[in-house]
């Protein structure tokens, strides 16, 4: 009799009621003429009072420290999601995080500069162009004596972007990379050469491209490859079998046969787990292509056929100075034996490649005064080995002609 009204009062406005439910079963299972008017008012108040305690309760747990359902925000409780609706990456940060993580940089690009003052203004104002915002400019001064320093503090102070100088004594390039990427405060590390430049939308295309790149598979990627072209404009290199194409690095030199300049960055934090060999002789060069197919063993690259980098070759580059076999042949000879010794398995696929890097390997060996039982017993397996004997004399003739050359 007293429990039919309040079951009626819940329901007219439509939502259903925990209390009306308790006052139906209750007055269901108990007759109310059994029990005293003041017992049943007494038992409806407690039914009433835990029903809100439960709902309160569950309602903080719920909710944000903005008053939000977390779930209605993209955030769950586990902080599998972030603030911003994206799914977090498998190191457990999104990729906002991780620019917190990082000093808030989407890009470091990274200038290694050896007396280039005459054209590091190529890199400077392509940055000051860039659409993409989101960036600082890393130059690290391998030795100059050009005026470098006094050229880039210039810049600083009306640049629009952060600038960073560090000094180093002339040490090469891959030490220069070793001094960079420990300090670089950007999701991702993009190298631009001190003599390059690049288009305006460079950074925010790269950007984009690696945004397309589904969530679920990024842990998988640890780059993002373009074309580059020449300052005429046409595309330097081989293009890429698809406007874009997903595939290891190694994958693609050894078995679509790629070949070329090509410009693009690498996840920071990949970097940092492989630094640039420094051997015990001082070198100026050191193959970038040793921590490039290191990484590529790894990890996964997006390659896109956009010609984002404006390439130019100067006349003291390493690839047009005709003396670099001597100079360079330690740096050479080191690159082609890890090429023999990690590559190996891509035989099959490039045997004429392997051939060369073999020959390659003994004329830079003989370069440093190697003896030829040194030359093969540095080799990790048997078909470098087999394959280095085969190119002996190729090698051996290469070498001669070098140091006829160089009289």
């Amino acid at each position: 009799r007293h429990a039919g009204p309040c079951s009626t009062a819940s329901t007219e406005a439509g939502t259903p009621s925990r209390v009306g439910a308790w006052s139906r079963s209750a007055a269901s299972a108990v007759p109310s003429r059994l029990l005293p008017r003041h017992a049943v008012t007494r038992a409806l108040r407690r039914a009433g009072r835990g029903h809100r305690a439960r709902h309160a309760s569950s309602g903080v747990a719920a909710r944000s420290a903005g008053g939000l359902p977390l779930r209605r925000r993209g955030v769950t409780i586990s902080g599998r999601m972030a603030a911003d609706g994206r799914r977090a990456d498998p190191t457990g940060s999104t990729s906002r995080g991780r620019q917190a993580e990082t000093q808030g940089y989407v890009f470091t690009v990274f200038t290694a500069t050896y007396n280039r003052a005459h054209v590091l203004h190529r890199v400077y104002h392509s940055l000051r162009a860039q659409t993409f915002r989101d960036f600082e400019w890393l130059v690290v001064d391998d030795g100059s004596t050009d005026g470098t320093g006094a050229l880039v503090a210039g810049w600083r102070a009306e640049a629009g972007f952060p600038i960073r100088y560090r000094y180093q004594e002339n040490r090469g390039k891959h030490v220069a990379y070793n001094h960079a990427v420990p300090l670089a405060r950007g999701r991702f590390f993009l190298t631009l050469d001190s003599d390059d430049a690049c288009v305006p939308q460079a950074l925010a295309r790269l950007n984009r491209y690696w945004e397309k790149i589904p969530e679920r598979e990024k842990p998988r990627f640890s780059a993002v490859t373009v074309l580059c072209m020449d300052a005429a404009g046409r595309v330097v290199g081989d293009r890429f079998p698809r406007r874009i194409t997903d595939s290891g690095p190694l994958d693609a030199h050894y078995r679509l046969k790629i070949r070329g300049e090509k410009w693009g960055f690498q996840r920071t934090a990949v970097m940092r787990e492989y630094p640039f060999p420094v051997p015990d002789r001082k070198l100026s060069h050191v193959p970038e292509s040793i921590v490039w197919n290191r990484i590529a063993r790894r990890y996964r690259t997006r390659f896109v056929n956009d010609p984002l980098r404006i390439y130019h070759t100067e006349s003291d580059s390493i690839t047009a100075a005709p003396a670099a076999a001597g100079r360079n042949a330690y740096s050479y000879a080191l690159g082609n034996r890890i090429k023999l010794n990690e590559d190996i398995d891509y035989l099959r696929h490039a045997p004429a490649a392997f051939l060369r890097a073999a020959a390659n390997y003994v004329r830079f060996s003989l370069h440093v005064r190697r003896k030829p039982a040194a030359i093969v017993a540095s080799l990790g397996n048997f078909r470098s080995r087999l394959l280095c004997l085969a190119a002996f004399p190729l090698g051996w003739g290469v070498y001669a002609r070098d140091q006829m050359r160089a009289r």
